[in-house]
């Protein structure tokens, strides 16, 4: 017969196995892509974050202002009331909803800032190179990894089919949240017309690092202002990509973000 502290070891090891077993398969759930990470202080990946019919009025309504785009293949629209009228109703209401549900509970309400096409045309725009959104925080320094009272979070829409051959979005959260040493050059100097962008070392680590997120059109990505990320671009592509991702300011302190699951 077993002692009571054996009995006692051996169900509290069979409880944490099925925690582990549970959470890993909840995890894998949510991703459901076979090349997709999803990490609790990085990127998540959101199945249907938009309908079919949405995608193709956002897509219509974003490539009827492309002369409008600048190096690299950027258009941005702040603030939220410049934003094409579709792109702004669902930015508002259903990327916002998505939002809030990734994040801790009690998170105050997310706020719009505005919003940015991404397109990566075939020939013609370089990939974005790797950065942390959190690198533009201001007395921020590399090596940090404090929370600051006001962060941001973008949701990043696929409007157009994205893989390795299409300008597909790279994550490498196997660097981890602490700041890695970025630069700010002018517009005209930057590659791909991304101005604050990491340098040295890092970008190696990254480049190895790196998983690829494939998405179909509907399908999004919310992205933590810490985790180390960039994109393929269109001159290896076979294929255009376009992208829309609004951004949003959300209060609050030593927040990660994403957290949770979409519900």
């Amino acid at each position: 017969m077993l002692r009571r502290a054996d009995a006692l070891l051996i169900s509290a090891t069979a409880l944490t196995l099925g925690y582990l077993f549970l959470r890993r398969r909840r995890r894998v759930a949510a991703a459901s892509l076979p090349h997709a990470q999803v990490d609790a202080r990085g990127f998540l990946v959101v199945q249907a974050a938009a309908a079919p019919d949405k995608v193709a009025r956002m897509r219509a309504a974003i490539e009827a202002e492309a002369s409008k785009a600048e190096a690299g293949g950027y258009l941005i629209w702040t603030p939220a009331e410049s934003l094409p009228s579709v792109c702004r109703e669902w930015a508002e209401m259903e990327a916002a909803a998505i939002l809030q549900r990734a994040l801790p509970a009690g998170t105050p309400a997310v706020r719009l800032l505005g919003g940015a096409a991404l397109w990566k045309r075939v020939g013609v725009h370089d990939g974005t190179p790797f950065h942390q959104d959190f690198a533009y925080a201001e007395g921020v320094s590399a090596g940090s990894s404090a929370s600051r009272a006001t962060r941001h979070v973008a949701v990043w829409l696929a409007l157009t089919p994205t893989g390795p051959r299409s300008g597909c979005l790279r994550f490498a959260p196997a660097l981890g949240y602490e700041l890695q040493p970025h630069q700010t050059l002018p517009r005209a100097d930057a590659p791909s017309g991304f101005e604050t962008h990491m340098v040295g070392p890092s970008v190696e680590r990254a480049e190895a690092a790196a998983e690829d997120v494939l998405l179909e059109p509907g399908m999004a990505v919310i992205i933590g202002d810490q985790v180390v990320h960039g994109s393929y671009g269109g001159k290896r592509a076979e294929s255009d990509r376009l992208a829309f991702s609004p951004l949003f300011e959300v209060d609050c302190v030593e927040c990660p973000l994403p957290a949770g699951r979409p519900r």
